[in-house]
């Protein structure tokens, strides 16, 4: 019995050999994209990575402003705790001028946390107007007390451990800030990109021939400074 034997005719030869061959796709006639289109698909593609980074950082200072805002608050009740013992102090004077006949129109106490570049203090100020009802005299007393930032009681102490946690968030929160107004200028300078995307892609084109590069050659002589320098 004879083999069989397969045999391709000239047809399916010339089919297979086109199939093989390398497609030389023409991208602007074939695709309909141009030099403006590559541009854009580079502008994009930095837009994109640069709104993401804003979108990131704006969720970090979020974040670090809530840390911020919490540690002050835990700042401002420490200072205030300060002038507790000078109203309570009062509550007791204000019993015996009440028992010496005087009329108390207005009693307190108040701490603030006063800083400066050498220094950093705890003001508080105690207060307690009264005055006589038979002679319609007034009277006042005053209290100021000034801690230092060393002042050895608990509570100072706990203000200054808050007063340099509130520093590192702070410089935390306006160095996001800055990053954001960084991303927010090379959003801005996009246009700029996209020039010299083109001019890039101009190059590339003109590099290809010997005609081209002796434009290239013409323009690197250009005077770009003293052109930019002539007044308006």
């Amino acid at each position: 019995m004879d083999e069989a034997h397969n045999v391709i005719s000239p047809a399916s030869k010339n089919a297979i050999t086109s199939a093989t061959k390398p497609v030389n796709m023409n991208i602007s006639a074939d695709l309909g994209i141009d030099k403006q289109d590559m541009v854009a698909i580079l502008s994009a593609k930095a837009e994109r990575q640069l709104r993401e980074q804003i979108q990131a950082a704006t969720r970090t200072l979020k974040e670090k402003q809530a840390q911020l805002d919490l540690t002050i608050g835990k700042i401002n009740n420490a200072v205030a705790a300060f002038a507790t013992p000078y109203l309570n102090k009062l509550k007791e004077l204000q019993k015996a001028v009440i028992e010496f006949g005087f009329s108390v129109k207005d009693v307190g106490a108040e701490s603030e946390l006063v800083e400066t570049d050498k220094k950093t203090t705890i003001h508080t100020n105690a207060w307690m107007k009264f005055f006589d009802s038979t002679t319609q005299r007034g009277y006042g007393y005053n209290s100021e007390q000034t801690l230092s930032k060393g002042f050895s009681d608990t509570p100072s102490t706990e203000v200054v451990a808050l007063i340099t946690e509130r520093s590192g968030y702070s410089k935390e929160v306006e160095g996001i800030q800055k990053e954001i107004i960084g991303f927010r200028q090379q959003l801005a300078n996009l246009p700029s990109l996209e020039r010299q995307a083109r001019a890039q892609l101009a190059i590339s084109v003109l590099q290809q021939s010997d005609e081209g590069k002796n434009i290239l050659s013409g323009l690197e002589g250009f005077d770009v400074k003293g052109t930019l320098a002539l007044p308006q």
